[in-house]
């Protein structure tokens, strides 16, 4: 995570960044290299909202994509894609695509719209292993959703019939 933080930060994704050194810092916290770069990030003007420096209607976007991660901690997913959706509108920056496919495939089982979505943050962020990582999930998810809801269909028929024939 800190690498990909210190990439995304070369690559100007500051929200990613410094989103992906909250998280190193969560995993070691008594790391203080996470804890100074952190601090350099949020002291960097453009990793703050609303900062006239950064591309048109990206402190906008940040606003919905922040808000968006708020309605998904207090479990309003349905708000979460929403505002999600309104980011992407303002600003089509791969953080926020990534994430709005990984809640519709954790959360709503839309695996081929999250695998577009993700595909699409990997093309604008080439090279991110997160992303990389969670298409290859998504994917993952995806197959075994299809083989279970397959076995799902066999074993419902086979059950009832089975359980009908042995009653005899």
């Amino acid at each position: 995570l800190f690498d990909q933080a210190l990439k995304d930060k070369a690559d100007g994704n500051l929200v990613s960044a410094r989103m992906n050194m909250k998280l190193a810092i969560t995993f070691d916290p008594t790391n203080e290299l996470y804890a100074e770069a952190l601090e350099e990030l949020s002291k960097n003007p453009d990793a703050s909202r609303g900062s006239p420096q950064g591309p048109p209607g990206r402190s906008r976007a940040r606003e919905y994509y922040d808000a968006a991660t708020e309605a998904e901690n207090i479990g309003d997913v349905d708000k979460a894609i929403e505002l999600l959706e309104k980011a992407v509108a303002e600003s089509r920056q791969a953080v926020f695509l990534n994430r709005l496919g990984v809640i519709l495939a954790t959360k709503r089982k839309d695996f081929l719209r999250a695998q577009d979505l993700i595909q699409q943050a990997i093309e604008l962020s080439p090279g991110n292993a997160t992303y990389e990582k969670n298409l290859h999930k998504v994917l993952s998810r995806a197959a075994t959703h299809d083989v279970n809801k397959a076995d799902a269909g066999k074993k419902g028929g086979g059950r009832l019939l089975g359980f009908l024939g042995r009653r005899k």
